[in-house]
């Protein structure tokens, strides 16, 4: 049995169907995010089809386009939390929901745990790889993250603004807190003052 369009689809959307054809139609944020799925649910794929048409908003679009568009009820969305409130990611798991919400920041929280990236690493010695077990690994980890910390809480400021300011990405350096309060205060357009203590705020609820 074929999906019924009761509406024009765009073409991409059109071939994601056509793609799926039966199975349930599961869409995510990136080809990263398949991997990972397509590992977890490997012996379900006969019946479920993931697809990443790139990024939070088009997978609400598309999930959206075709809920109305077309009679295939059986598709669905999950996109990474990021900043959603506790709220927010509630209400996406129920029942009748369509788009489901992480309960992590992201997908990539649920692979970091000490024992597993000890595991992972300890395949490939090198000579910079000096971690003895897993416990001295979740130090390693929790070092990363206070690095990130500043970087996270900046991020959190600008999605709170809603101006649609650019989000720090990878590759910046994380360490340098006062550039990143400085750049903020720039992307922003606010006073340094106000952007500092905003992110200091954030910066202990994240710790």
């Amino acid at each position: 049995m074929t999906t019924r369009i009761i509406d024009k689809l765009s073409p991409e959307l059109t071939h994601i169907l056509f793609e799926a054809g039966n199975r349930k139609l599961v869409l995510l944020e990136g080809k990263d995010d398949i991997e990972v799925f397509e590992e977890w649910f490997m012996e379900n794929l006969s019946d479920i089809c993931f697809h990443a048409p790139g990024g939070c908003s088009n997978v609400e679009t598309f999930l959206q386009e075709t809920l109305e568009k077309s009679e295939k009820g059986e598709v669905y969305g999950i996109i990474d939390r990021d900043f959603r409130t506790k709220q927010e990611v509630n209400a996406s798991l129920s029942e009748s929901a369509h788009l489901f919400i992480l309960r992590r920041y992201a997908l990539e929280n649920y692979l970091l745990e000490p024992f597993a990236v000890w595991e992972e690493l300890r395949i490939y010695p090198s000579k910079s790889f000096k971690v003895a077990d897993s416990s001295a690994m979740e130090k390693e980890l929790l070092k990363l993250c206070e690095q990130l910390k500043t970087l996270i809480a900046a991020n959190s400021v600008i999605y709170e603004a809603s101006t649609g300011a650019k989000y720090f990405k990878e590759g910046y350096i994380m360490s340098d807190r006062a550039n990143i309060i400085q750049q903020t205060s720039k992307r922003l357009n606010w006073e340094l003052a106000k952007v500092e203590q905003k992110i200091a705020e954030k910066e202990i609820i994240i710790q």
